[in-house]
């Protein structure tokens, strides 16, 4: 039985698959188990893959798809298939240092954590594993805050939960006991983009133990041309709020919206004001300043205390702090003052 299921969904990603997959297999841990879920990719990535089950059957997994189901459907089939005790996740075209998976999990056994976060690094396009040897290579480096990092091992109170939420690192960052998402029903949403926000928001309010490893462990790789980077692809910004309604509904199903009252507001403040309103001036050339304004609206209705919430005061400068609220009561006069302010001081 493996100790360790790292599941990989893959579309489209020919050119960078071989080194996702050789990074993989260069992991230090043994009992490991990779299962590649090809997302009816259209490319030349399942014949890759189909190679590589070929020569390491004994650890690779190949399952193909014939009907796109994006990463979050993919992800569900790799989280059904897997035996490991743990769960992890990786981007097809990213990769992973060769110590990754079993630093995390001889801290996971060590201090019996439902789920261990390392750091990540972001690397450029044309990045491997020789390059990011040299610091001077990497982008934003991750770091964890030394109040995340006095939670290691210890059962969390309901305040250091709510922390773990807002910032204890993406999904790919971490591992997971398989149980608590099976014991919990814990699945991504299918056929949509930004799943992972989904999964990461409802799923680390069933972490009762975490833990940290302070090196870098994965490298996330910015591609110019991935659909999240592009440019003027709206349905992704669409997508991205629609999230957000789904993570509402979700917590107040589930019974958990009171209880994470704070934590959802401060995400809706954070992901909608910056990051969704923000991304229609920097990504689309004729944002939709109507649905703009609308989506600031919704949230303000949905959350009228906002400019209240612990969170948001702890989290931010004044500068910051100024930018949100002119965002929240004059997203219009916002829209102009970004076009003659510098884009890259502003963003």
């Amino acid at each position: 039985m493996p100790k360790i299921s790292v599941i990989i969904p893959v579309y489209n990603v020919e050119n960078y698959l071989h080194s996702c997959v050789d990074s993989l297999l260069a992991q230090t841990i043994k009992d490991i188990e990779f299962i590649f879920i090809d997302d009816a990719s259209p490319d030349n990535s399942l014949s890759i893959l189909r190679e590589y089950e070929k020569a390491y059957a004994d650890k690779i997994i190949v399952v193909h798809l014939d009907e796109n189901v994006r990463q979050g459907g993919a992800r569900n089939l790799g989280v059904k298939i897997a035996k490991g005790k743990y769960i992890g996740f990786v981007d097809s075209d990213d990769f992973i240092a060769p110590n990754m998976c079993e630093d995390l999990y001889k801290e996971a056994i060590r201090t019996d954590a439902d789920a261990v976060f390392c750091r990540y690094a972001e690397v450029a396009d044309n990045a491997n594993a020789e390059s990011v040897k040299d610091v001077q290579t990497l982008g934003y480096v991750s770091n964890f805050s030394s109040n995340l990092l006095s939670f290691k091992g210890k059962q969390l109170n309901k305040e250091q939960k709510e922390r773990v939420v807002i910032s204890s690192g993406p999904l790919w960052s971490a591992i997971y006991k398989k149980q608590i998402i099976i014991d919990n029903s814990i699945w991504f949403p299918e056929r949509i983009r930004y799943e992972d926000n989904f999964w990461m928001t409802v799923g680390k309010c069933y972490l009762d133990k975490v833990s940290f490893i302070e090196s870098i462990g994965y490298y996330y790789r910015l591609r110019p041309n991935s659909v999240v980077h592009s440019k003027n692809c709206i349905e992704t910004l669409i997508e991205k709020n629609l999230i957000e309604d789904k993570i509402i509904v979700e917590m107040q199903k589930r019974n958990l919206y009171l209880q994470y009252y704070s934590v959802i507001e401060y995400l809706n403040i954070r992901r909608r004001a910056l990051a969704i309103f923000l991304d229609y001036l920097r990504k689309i050339d004729k944002p939709p300043k109507h649905d703009m304004v609308e989506i600031i609206r919704n949230t303000k209705r949905m959350f009228p205390k906002w400019n209240k919430n612990k969170y948001f005061k702890q989290s931010y400068t004044w500068k910051q702090k100024i930018r949100i609220y002119i965002i929240f009561y004059f997203p219009r006069l916002y829209c102009l003052l970004y076009k003659i302010w510098d884009k890259k001081n502003v963003g």
